[in-house]
């Protein structure tokens, strides 16, 4: 992942949310972008996460791009 002025961060992409705590496994600090795009386990596996200790940082969106809401999640 690069942001806007260069900085960079090791990534990886993950096809579902129950994938993520295999990679998290000795982590720190999570980071989850887009998260509007994973199913609804996200909820657990962030909240799973968190509870071990984890510092969890979530960023998605909440309607598209006509200003529609998403599907609401509680994280």
């Amino acid at each position: 992942m690069v942001s806007h002025d260069a900085n960079e961060i090791r990534s990886t992409p993950v096809p579902a949310a129950a994938n993520i705590p295999i990679l998290a496994d000795g982590c720190e600090v999570v980071g989850i972008d887009e998260a509007q795009f994973f199913d609804d386990e996200i909820v657990r596996v962030c909240n799973d996460l968190a509870n071990k200790g984890v510092r969890v940082i979530v960023a998605g969106l909440d309607m598209d791009f006509k200003g529609t809401p998403l599907v609401p999640c509680q994280i």
